[in-house]
Parts: C-alpha cells; sequence; structure tokens
C-alpha cells in the first residue's frame, strides 16, 4: 500500500468523531475557534506593545531583545490566536539563528573559554548516542528520548537546562556527533564551551526489530551518565532497562537517576506524567524531530499533528506542533513578514 494512502486512511480512521477532531484542530491553530478568545484592555495593550518592541529590536538586529519581548507577547496571547501561532514560529527561527551565532562565536574563542564553566546546576543534556540490533534501522528512536528527558528536567525548580538549540548549534559548528559524545574528552570540551556546570551524556539501545512504528518485541535500554565540567569527573551513571510493555517508563527511570547525582530533592508532581503509552504517536513523535532537524517544516508539522491524532493527549508533541514555523526564513524575512502582520 503506497504511503500517502496509508497516511490517509490513518488520518480518516483516527477522524471517526468529528467534534474531537475539530477541538484539536483548534488546539492547534489549524482552524479558527468559534469563539475567539479576547483577552482584556489592558493585556491587548500590553501585547502590542511586547510585539511593536521585538520588531523594533529586529530592526536593530538585537535577536536577544526581540526574543525577550515576543516571548512576553506569546506568553500573554491566547495560544489558538493564528497571529501568535506564527510568532511562534518566528521565535523558533530566531532562537536558532540567535544559536549559530553564538556558537561561531564561541568556536572562534575557543582557547580563551577553555576553563570556562557554569554552577553544578547548569546543565548540558548533550544528544544521545544510539545503538540498534538492527543497522538497516536509522530512524531517530533516541532523538524523542532526549527531547523527552530534556523537558522533564526543564521542569525541575533550580535545574538550569542550557538551551536545546544552543547546544546543536554549538556541536554542529565543532563538528561533533552524538556517537563522538560517547569520549568523555570530547563531551567535556562541548560542557566547558557551553558554560555548563554538569553534562548528561547518554546511550540508547533497541533491540526491537525494524518496523513501521517500533512495535518489535525485544530489549530497550537507556544508559546515562553525569560528569562534573569543573573537575572533569564522573559524578554518576543512571540505567534503565525493560521490554516493549514499559518502555515509556524508561525515560522517567533516567531523569529521577540524573537529579538523584545531582542531589537536587525538590521536583515537580508532573514530572512523572507518562508523555504518551501510543508507540504509533511515538514513531510519528520521532520522525517530527528529524524532519525538524532537517528544516522541513510542513513534513515537521504533519507529522506532530498526526502524533496527536493518535493521542490528543500527548503535549510534547502539540508544544513541538505549535513551535515549528511555516517555512524557512532569514532574520530579513521575518521582519518583512512580522511588519505585515
Amino acid at each position: 500500500m503506497p504511503a500517502r494512502l496509508l497516511i490517509a486512511l490513518l488520518i480518516l480512521a483516527l477522524s471517526g468523531c468529528a467534534t474531537h477532531v475539530d477541538r484539536l484542530d483548534v488546539r492547534l491553530g489549524l482552524v479558527p475557534p468559534i469563539e475567539p478568545a479576547t483577552p482584556g484592555a489592558a493585556v491587548a495593550a500590553a501585547m502590542r506593545a511586547d510585539f511593536e518592541a521585538g520588531l523594533a529590536a529586529l530592526a536593530r538586529d538585537d535577536l536577544d531583545t526581540a526574543i525577550d519581548a515576543w516571548r512576553r507577547h506569546v506568553a500573554a496571547a491566547p495560544r489558538v490566536d493564528p497571529q501568535v501561532r506564527a510568532v511562534r514560529g518566528y521565535l523558533t527561527l530566531l532562537e536558532r539563528e540567535r544559536a549559530i551565532r553564538h556558537a561561531r562565536a564561541v568556536a572562534a574563542r575557543e582557547a580563551t573559554l577553555a576553563d570556562r564553566v557554569g554552577d553544578r546546576l547548569d546543565v548540558a543534556v548533550l544528544p544521545f548516542a544510539l545503538t540498534r540490533a538492527h543497522a538497516d534501522d536509522t530512524r531517530p528512536f533516541n532523538d524523542a528520548i532526549l527531547a523527552m528527558v530534556a523537558s522533564d528536567l526543564a521542569r525541575v525548580p533550580g535545574l538550569r537546562l542550557l538551551e536545546r538549540r544552543r547546544i546543536d548549534a554549538l556541536l554542529q559548528e565543532l563538528k561533533l556527533s552524538a556517537a563522538d559524545l560517547v569520549d568523555p574528552a570530547t563531551a567535556l570540551r562541548g560542557g566547558r564551551l557551553l558554560g555548563a556546570g554538569s553534562i548528561v551524556v547518554g546511550t540508547v539501545y533497541s533491540g526491537a526489530p525494524p518496523d513501521p512504528v517500533y512495535t518489535g518485541e525485544g530489549e530497550y535500554s537507556i544508559s546515562v551518565s553525569v560528569s562534573d565540567v569543573a573537575e572533569g569527573r564522573l559524578l554518576g551513571v543512571q540505567e534503565a532497562y525493560g521490554q516493549r510493555e514499559n518502555f515509556f517508563e524508561l525515560q522517567k527511570r533516567i531523569v529521577h537517576g540524573v537529579l538523584d547525582i545531582l542531589g537536587v530533592t525538590e521536583r515537580p508532581a508532573d514530572i512523572d506524567r507518562i508523555h504518551t503509552r501510543n508507540w504509533n504517536a511515538y514513531a510519528q513523535f520521532t520522525l517530527g524531530l528529524q524532519y525538524l532537524a532537517e528544516q522541513r517544516y510542513p513534513q515537521a508539522r504533519a507529522a506532530f499533528a498526526l502524533a496527536l491524532r493518535f493521542d490528543p493527549e500527548f503535549t510534547l508533541a502539540e508544544e513541538y506542533h505549535l513551535d515549528t514555523p511555516e517555512r524557512l526564513l532569514s532574520v530579513d524575512e521575518i521582519r518583512v513578514a512580522a511588519t505585515r502582520r
């Protein structure tokens, strides 16, 4: 059966209840709400001021100020507003550009930054390496686990998680892959340049045979190590392994293990909430992350949306969907598009 036809049939099957689908489409900003939320006059004025401040900062090529202002604008606005959705996409692109500029500057000054480290709770979660029982299966299984672990750690009070885009941009500038980071010296080098106090590196192992939705039998395991950047020493290791039926609980054990190693005791209850238990949703989420990394934004949005058709409660997929831009734009193109808003 052709892939496009299969996807169409899946969407049709999942669309059995029109009301449910319509509700999800409204959440994703794909269709306008029946009764649009209207902020009060004071909130609307503050939103407009923040938007204009961001636009003015872009004219000066001041990305930091622009991002801060538009972050305030988005936080105050109804998330189903199509214009807010556009700004969220602009923010993703601006943060990507800022991360690239920062990576280039840091790489150019590597010798002077060799001893720069952050506080122990300034944590960089570096890309996880992937080991498979079947080498012909190259889907980004590990990227989805990394996204979930990072999302959970970002919710912990007192823990300052370094920005994912900044990490990826620096590693790309240094031409380092996830496999390279298995070497402790290489990982510590990245941690120093990022200004991290601690780094988390890991390996994901999948023994399941390849199939479209990761439903094969076999064991799965995640192993991470936490290292102190200043002292260049290993602080601890956490492992989690299991069968298909408890796969989605594994990354929670990793999160708590990392926090134990770092001595963080205050933990919000929501980090124990399983992101999804649906293998189809998980497979589409991994595909969305792959498209996102390749800057294939329409395909990424479609994959995240399909993940939510399979599991409407998969809020991490929803956040990624809302933050994915419609298309790739330069800073100048964002400025022009926002001016016409």
